[in-house]
C-alpha cells in the first residue's frame, strides 16, 4: 500500500515509489545538513566562526556562485514554505546572501536587502510587541529578509552570530537593522534576544498581526 506523506523537511511524497523515495531522501539530507555546494567555497570569504566559514554573495559574485546561493535559498524554502524563496541568483535587486559553510555543505544563510518602510516596535512580552508609532519609518534600512540554519546545526548560536557578522560587515548595528516579519517561533525568540527593547520590523498589517499585542 502506497502512502502519501509530508515530512518535517517540508517534502510531500508517496512512499513505495523509488523516484519519490529518492527525492525525499535528498531533500531530507539537505534539511538536516544543508545542501552540498562546494562552489561556494570559492566565494568571498568574510570571516570564520569556529570551524565554519562565512561567505558573502552579491551582484558582483560570479554567476555560478549566485546560482549555488539560489539553490541554498531553495533548500531553506522547502522547510519554510509559508515564506517566499526570496532569492533566485539574478542581479539588480540589491540582495545579498551570507552563507555558512561547513566543509562542502552550506548549513545556513541569511538574505539581506533594503527597505524604505520599517515599523518601530517595542517588545512587551515573550513574542509580543507594540507599535511605538502608527506611522512607518521611511528611511532606507538594511533588512534581514531570511534566516535559516540546517536542523543538525541549530542550537549552536550560529543564527545570532551570523546576524552579528552581517551587521559588522554592512557597517550596521543590530538594533538599527530591520527584521522581516512574520517570524517563526524560533525566529521571534532569536530577534527578541538580539534586540531586547526597541526594534524595527518590516511587513504589511497581515504580517504584523501575530506579533502585536491585542489591547482589550
Amino acid at each position: 500500500m502506497n502512502l502519501y506523506r509530508k515530512c518535517e523537511c517540508g517534502i510531500k511524497y508517496v512512499t513505495g515509489y523509488p523516484d519519490e523515495e529518492e527525492r525525499h531522501r535528498i531533500r531530507h539530507e539537505e534539511y538536516l545538513n544543508g545542501p552540498q555546494l562546494s562552489v561556494l567555497t570559492t566565494g568571498e570569504i568574510i570571516t570564520l566562526i569556529d570551524e565554519y566559514t562565512i561567505i558573502r554573495v552579491s551582484d558582483e559574485s560570479a554567476k555560478e556562485i549566485r546560482s549555488a546561493a539560489a539553490k541554498l535559498a531553495l533548500a531553506a524554502y522547502y522547510c519554510t514554505q509559508m515564506y517566499p524563496t526570496g532569492y533566485d541568483g539574478s542581479t539588480g535587486h540589491k540582495l545579498i546572501v551570507y552563507a555558512i559553510l561547513h566543509n562542502k555543505h552550506a548549513i545556513g544563510y541569511s538574505l539581506i536587502g533594503e527597505t524604505r518602510r520599517s515599523w518601530y516596535l517595542r517588545w512587551i512580552g515573550q513574542g509580543k510587541a507594540e507599535l511605538i508609532s502608527n506611522m512607518a519609518n521611511l528611511e532606507k534600512r538594511v533588512v534581514i529578509a531570511r534566516l535559516w540554519i540546517a536542523k543538525n546545526y541549530r542550537k549552536k548560536g550560529l543564527a545570532r552570530r551570523l546576524i552579528e557578522v552581517v551587521a559588522k560587515t554592512e557597517n550596521q548595528e543590530t538594533r538599527n537593522m530591520t527584521y522581516q516579519l512574520p517570524f517563526t517561533s524560533a525566529g521571534s525568540c532569536l530577534i527578541q534576544s538580539l534586540v531586547p527593547n526597541t526594534w524595527y520590523g518590516d511587513g504589511d498589517p497581515f504580517d504584523l498581526q501575530d506579533i502585536l499585542e491585542r489591547r482589550p
